[in-house]
């Protein structure tokens, strides 16, 4: 599959990727035609620094965190778990969690019963993913499945 739509870029035909990225052109519409943009108006400068975590944690809901893209996440100095995140008003919300601790993890659990199901975390190989210091991953919401999943892992 090209990685740009050859239809909109007859004259970039003969470029690398690198020399099509660096020119101004259009990226607004997917190869089938379908708009190209984050789910609910995604602000990917926004930020929140919630309290630390000091339990493991069901159905997480930080203040601001429906609006916030990054996470900055940190702990007690524990190690914790996070069985769900609660689910967006919107299909294809998207999460950057940062785990910002110098020494403790924190464990994205795969499909724990303890989160409603909706809030629930789909991740890869069905296995749980852990945070550890300065570490992250993305999570966006699939409508499709009704739950979180990681991507890039």
């Amino acid at each position: 599959m090209p990685l740009f739509r050859p239809q909109l870029h007859a004259n970039l035909t003969d470029v690398t990727s690198d020399q099509h990225h660096a020119r101004a052109h259009d990226h607004s519409s997917a190869l089938d035609g379908a708009t190209l943009s984050p789910a609910g108006g995604v602000n990917f400068s926004s930020q929140i620094s919630p309290a630390a975590l000091t339990a493991s944690v069901n159905d997480y809901n930080p203040n601001g965190g429906d609006t916030a893209f990054i996470w900055h996440l940190t702990t007690n100095g524990s190690n914790w778990n996070i069985t769900g995140i609660v689910a967006p008003a919107v299909a294809g919300a998207m999460h950057w969690i940062a785990n910002t601790h110098a020494t403790a993890n924190i464990t994205l659990v795969h499909a724990s019963a303890s989160s409603a199901a909706a809030n629930r975390l789909n991740l890869p190989n069905l296995t749980n993913i852990i945070i550890g210091p300065y570490d992250s991953v993305l999570l966006v919401y699939s409508g499709q499945l009704g739950r979180w999943r990681a991507l890039g892992t």
